[in-house]
């Protein structure tokens, strides 16, 4: 029971209608917004990026709701999981396991 996807708001299709495939050739289209805000929330964008992404987000009002959808699930995210110190295991633990995975990779496979 696939349900279809609403239709997009109307002055998403006027707009897109006309610069939809210069966009999407110019790397500027919403699919390629959403990965740079995807990326954006890991690491920062390099300049042909940000200037992609900025073009990109004055253009379109539902890229700047996606935006915002994102930023609101990482701080609710990050809130629900306070920030604590990164567990490192010991010396011998990460030696046993790859011992343990060279020895199962040596196998013979049945």
């Amino acid at each position: 029971m696939n349900s279809p996807l609403p239709p997009p708001p109307e002055s998403y299709r006027s707009s897109h209608k006309l610069m939809g495939p210069v966009l999407h050739k110019l790397h500027v289209s919403c699919s390629h917004f959403s990965d740079l805000t995807l990326a954006s929330m890991d690491r920062p964008l390099k300049s042909g990026e940000k200037l992609r992404f900025c073009f990109h987000y004055l253009a379109c009002s539902v890229c700047r709701n996606f935006r915002k959808q994102m930023m609101a699930l990482s701080a609710l995210v990050r809130s629900a999981f306070p920030a604590r110190e990164q567990v490192v295991p010991d010396a011998e633990f990460l030696s046993k396991a790859r011992e343990k995975l060279i020895d199962m990779a040596n196998r013979d496979p049945e």
